[in-house]
């Protein structure tokens, strides 16, 4: 009773914060109990069970055990108060390697209204194991008890996220390209790691996939990133999901729904035929008039002189050929110039 109004006395010198506000009215409420009755253990406002003579900050239970979540190696802290917590309440954090004695203060988790603290640069190292506590403080008021979390060891314990996926769809194949997602980890080079890339250094990663068409379901297993489903039929609906699995880690599966192109090969087998086709009639015409050119062209004539066989007969009977019309041509005699002597 008497810690109770210290308290009580310490809040009014220093001013009233909601948070002590609240325990000032507990410690008035315990400090005048009715006449002839007895004060029994009295409950505070944050579920912490408190009785006359006990120090309050050590009395006060105010958390739930924090536990921790971690996905592609990013390790939370995630902790939850337990009853009514005051309105200006802030939490604590500090951490350990598991078989250390020593504590190491979280520097941008002190003092913090958030319920949850990033410990992945402090539990980097992902085959050790750690530990993690937290605390509640009121504000110009008082603390809780710290509560520590149980044994976290990332390679057990995380999870493998979401995966992405592209697709290009064929006429009987589809291609796949699997992006696994990315770790906090980086290579040599300073190139981001992603899960497989760390799974890979310790065993195999593999990739379960499962077809499903007309309620028949195919289940494939490869080890590469990239794969192509072959033997397909064109046209077709395909349905499917795809997880990465390592050891006893599985990825949330990844839904597909793909359709393999249609086969219009047989259209190009018919442009095809119908080119062959024309230049065949285009060389049959482009023949046929060679050869009619070639059959019907018009012959020179024989010269213009008598026909021997006609000038022989003609002598035969007498008959004077007549002259040639070489002979007709001729320009006619220049007439006589008669001389006049004198």
């Amino acid at each position: 009773m008497k810690t109770l109004l210290i308290l009580w006395l310490s809040c009014a010198l220093v001013g009233l914060t909601p948070g002590c506000r609240a325990w000032a009215g507990l410690g008035r409420r315990l400090a005048l109990p009715p006449q002839g009755a007895t004060s029994p253990p009295a409950s505070g406002p944050l579920g912490a069970i408190i009785a006359p003579g006990d120090s309050l900050a050590e009395r006060s239970l105010l958390l739930g055990k924090p536990t921790f979540e971690s996905t592609n190696f990013v390790n939370i802290l995630h902790w939850e108060p337990i009853g009514e917590v005051p309105p200006d309440t802030v939490y604590d954090v500090e951490y350990k390697t598991y078989g250390d004695d020593v504590w190491h203060e979280k520097s941008e988790c002190q003092n913090i209204s958030a319920r949850s603290c990033d410990l992945t640069r402090e539990t980097e190292i992902i085959k050790e194991r750690y530990h993690a506590q937290v605390r509640a403080v009121v504000l110009n008021c008082c603390h809780s008890e710290w509560v520590e979390s149980t044994r976290f060891c990332p390679w057990e314990q995380t999870n493998i996220g979401d995966l992405k996926v592209n697709y290009t769809p064929g006429t009987r194949t589809v291609k796949f390209v699997i992006q696994p997602p990315y770790t906090p980890f980086r290579d040599e080079e300073n190139h981001l790691q992603t899960v497989e890339d760390i799974f890979n250094q310790h065993g195999s990663v593999e990739y379960h996939i499962t077809v499903l068409r007309h309620k028949k379901q195919q289940v494939l297993v490869h080890d590469k990133k990239e794969f192509e489903l072959s033997h397909l039929e064109p046209g077709t609906e395909y349905t499917g999901t795809i997880q990465m699995v390592y050891l006893d880690k599985k990825s949330k599966p990844y839904e597909f729904r793909v359709r393999t192109l249609s086969d219009n090969t047989w259209l190009s087998y018919l442009f095809g035929a119908a080119v062959f086709m024309a230049i065949l009639i285009c060389a049959t015409i482009c023949y046929f008039i060679y050869k009619y050119i070639k059959l019907h062209a018009v012959k020179q004539p024989r010269s213009l002189g008598p026909d021997p066989k006609q000038q022989g007969n003609a002598q035969c009977h007498g008959q004077r050929s007549p002259p040639s019309e070489e002979l007709r041509m001729l320009p006619s005699a220049q007439p006589s110039v008669d001389v006049l002597f004198p």
